[in-house]
């Protein structure tokens, strides 16, 4: 790590940029073969992870001339993935670009620096949603480095009030006792709580919930529905339920099968689905999508314990998405500071133009349009 950071400073003359490479390239061995990683011994993992450190460089010499501010990049290690029996860890990296930077300068300059590499890596150029672009570059059968680019965004996206966006609003892990739910309960305007099962007051804010005329998920959390049992059980043990969120997914719903059961049984019940916390690949994700159940992810999540900058960031992100999707769902924590945060930000919303509706209705939204559509676009 400190050859590499020595490399890039001495490249581009900027100090600044030791610290981006210290967040953005983690560890190639560690990355690519974790601790104990089976068929190492097969693959030559001293050259991968070298053609890994190549790739990192190659990155860095691509986003130099854009004076990235490492302070703002966030690297997040993925699960262990798998191929032909080699386990390696891929990460994320978040990165916030400055004003001015322009995609396809980018894209051409990533193009161009991997293209030097003296060995072949795939580049990929997606868009993870309507505010980022996304980079993914693999070594072979190696998905080696996730990048997001976060290109700035317009402080007060412009609402059309002939096609107002549509937001819904949703708190998580409803179930203990709290007069800040009570207090979200009684808000004027659609609302839509994910409630635990078997949880202290779970039936009573459900109750409370429908007759102030707001919505009901059931929220099957991390460990799937224990400990009264499963989907169905849940289901029974709160009522009025209009849809179905899962936290944590991978551990809700650990294999593709435990997936497909659930989303026949969605199916079956109409339901939509609302995925809290997905990974990059989740199998729940790809069996909705395959079946014929209404889908949504959040758009943003608001956290005040990630703090006063993140919270603005995450906010706006919201604001964004909803004027360029026309939809967009948004949620928080079911504790004080995150309901404060959540119906600060529709206050806001409300001003502007925006309108609210329940979240079953952005995830059927989705489904009628396709995902980034507005709604009602072919």
């Amino acid at each position: 790590m400190k050859l590499l950071v020595r490399a890039v400073r001495g490249l581009v003359g900027l100090a600044a940029l030791g610290g981006l490479l210290a967040v953005l390239l983690p560890h190639a061995w560690d990355r690519v073969f974790p601790a104990g990683g089976r068929g190492a011994e097969r693959e030559d993992p001293a050259t991968l992870a070298a053609r890994v450190a190549e790739v990192d460089r190659a990155l860095a010499r691509a986003l130099a001339p854009l004076g990235v501010d490492p302070r703002g990049i966030v690297e997040t290690p993925l699960p262990p993935e798998e191929r032909e029996g080699v386990s390696f860890r891929p990460s994320s990296v978040r990165i916030p670009l400055p004003e001015g930077a322009d995609r396809g300068r980018i894209e051409g300059a990533i193009r161009a620096e991997t293209g030097r590499l003296g060995f072949p890596a795939q580049v990929y150029f997606t868009d993870p949603d309507e505010v980022t672009w996304g980079v993914r570059i693999s070594l072979g059968k190696f998905p080696t480095h996730r990048v997001t680019l976060h290109p700035p965004l317009p402080a007060d996206p412009v609402v059309d009030p002939r096609h107002p966006p549509v937001v819904a609003l949703l708190l998580t892990g409803v179930g203990a006792a709290s007069p800040d739910v009570e207090a979200a309960i009684a808000w004027d305007r659609p609302l839509t709580l994910s409630i635990r099962p078997w949880e202290p007051h779970s039936i009573r804010y459900a109750g409370e919930a429908s007759r102030a005329a707001k919505e009901v998920l059931v929220e099957l959390p991390r460990g799937g529905a224990a400990p009264g049992g499963g989907l169905d059980e849940a289901l029974a043990s709160v009522p009025f339920v209009a849809g179905v969120a899962i936290s944590e997914p991978d551990e809700a719903l650990p294999d593709a099968s435990a997936a497909t059961v659930l989303v026949k049984r969605l199916e079956a019940l109409s339901l939509p689905l609302i995925l809290l916390d997905p990974p990059a690949t989740s199998p729940i994700r790809a069996q909705a999508r395959a079946g014929r159940v209404p889908l949504e992810e959040p758009a943003a999540r608001l956290d005040p314990a990630v703090g006063d900058e993140a919270l603005e960031s995450a906010a706006l992100r919201a604001l964004n998405i909803a004027v360029r999707r026309g939809r967009a769902l948004v949620t928080a924590s079911a504790d004080p500071r995150g309901i404060k945060a959540l119906l600060d930000l529709a206050e806001g919303m409300r001003k502007k133009g925006y309108r609210f509706v329940f979240a079953s209705e952005v995830a059927r939204l989705g489904a009628a349009s396709g995902p980034g559509s507005p709604p009602g676009s072919p």
